[in-house]
């Protein structure tokens, strides 16, 4: 009769075993949690930190080359000289080698004609 009466009682320490296992493994994986949380918000402040800084960066140089850009148009359109000579500076003369290109082949002749006429 004794046997019987402490198998309860070692299956209710083994219950506590479990139990407190079980607590550890859920502390220890809140923990895990916790830090992988602490480390994602550090690298989206990174990442938004560096996000910022681009944007400021391609801005600054975005301002600069419209700045030299419309002096630049300022200056041919105010300038005296050929007129057709100032539009062969706004339109792109070069040709384009790709394959899916439109031929402007005509348009740049004419271009050229006119400037060199006036």
């Amino acid at each position: 009769g004794r046997d019987l009466a402490q198998q309860p009682s070692q299956m209710i320490c083994q219950q506590h075993k479990k139990n407190e296992v079980y607590r550890h493994c859920i502390l220890s994986q809140e923990a895990k949690a916790q830090e992988m949380k602490a480390i994602a918000q550090a690298e989206l402040t990174k990442m938004k930190e560096e996000r910022d800084e681009l944007r400021d960066r391609n801005s600054s140089r975005n301002r600069e080359h419209e700045q030299v850009l419309c002096e630049q148009i300022d200056a041919d359109i105010g300038g005296s000289g050929n007129p057709w000579e100032r539009v062969g500076k706004m339109v792109d003369l070069q040709v384009d080698a790709s394959k899916d290109a439109v031929d402007t082949s005509r348009m740049r002749q004419i271009f050229i004609k006119k400037k060199n006429e006036s």
